[in-house]
């Protein structure tokens, strides 16, 4: 997974990743694919949909992270 920091007070690059998103919010996630996913918890929901656990191992970790 590659990372890409952008600092804010670089508004080209500021302007760059807030176009991806369909709401202009932070954080951005951008897929290999090109697909972005913004949003924290979409984010989340992402990476434990990747079987990876972010989002909490069972149904009731899930919940309290909601």
């Amino acid at each position: 997974m590659e990372y890409l920091s952008v600092p804010v007070v670089d508004d080209e690059k500021h302007k760059e990743v807030l176009s991806k998103t369909f709401n202009g919010k932070w954080p951005v996630l951008e897929l290999q694919d090109g697909t972005c996913v913004s949003e924290t918890l979409a984010i989340a929901k992402f990476f434990s949909d990747n079987k990876l656990n972010f989002y909490g191992p069972n149904p009731n970790h899930k919940a309290q992270i909601n």
